[in-house]
């Protein structure tokens, strides 16, 4: 999983790890640049201690602002796109990227999914995920991403426990779309130093 999607596919490992085995469930974690929060002194702390309901504004003045937020954000695409590309800019331009942003962010219901994310319950930290998923995981990290201290946010990730392998590539916020040969070459050498995968194929 990517950013947001990183955390998603660590919550849902988490899941499985805890209603059923995770070997059989989930074999492997691999996540590029994920969102989420980083905070050790909440690795031990039950779940339930700490995923609160959000009792927020009513669903009319979500909406509001979801529309809102579009409407700043939509003039930006473009711009975005190529900051959070920094080792591939052009991509934004080739690929039709910006634009099929835009274009999805017209869809009718499109606000709606922003004025969701203000009924969710409060998120639980990655170092309390990651204690519930002892699988292996790949953190296979875009170094020049813009909207963090990359490198001191992957040595914390690190830290969280072993099992968690590292690889730095010189890349952006999105390292598999930036550079998808980079990425494939770190993926199969980690599945495979795992077990994973051997080098004829996959796994049996």
């Amino acid at each position: 999983g990517n950013s947001i999607g990183g955390f998603t596919a660590t919550s849902v490992a988490a899941e499985l790890a805890e209603r059923h085995d995770h070997i059989a469930t989930c074999q492997g974690l691999v996540l590029f640049n994920p969102s989420g929060k980083i905070d050790s002194s909440l690795s031990d702390l039950p779940p339930e201690a700490v995923a609160t309901p959000y009792n927020g504004p009513a669903p009319e003045l979500l909406r509001v602002f979801g529309k809102t937020v579009f409407s700043l954000l939509q003039p930006r695409i473009q711009r975005t796109c190529e900051w959070l590309y920094p080792a591939r800019p052009d991509h934004v331009v080739r690929s039709g990227l910006a634009e099929n942003i835009y274009r999805d962010s017209c869809d009718p219901g499109a606000a709606d999914v922003i004025a969701s994310g203000g009924k969710l319950p409060k998120p639980r930290s990655l170092n309390q995920l990651l204690a519930q998923y002892r699988g292996p995981v790949l953190l296979c990290q875009g170094a020049l991403d813009p909207l963090n201290d990359v490198r001191s946010r992957a040595e914390a990730f690190g830290r969280i426990r072993s099992g968690i392998s590292l690889d730095l590539l010189e890349l952006g916020h999105c390292p598999m779309d930036e550079g998808p040969d980079l990425v494939a070459a770190s993926l199969l050498q980690w599945a495979t130093g795992q077990g994973l995968l051997t080098t004829g194929g996959s796994k049996d």
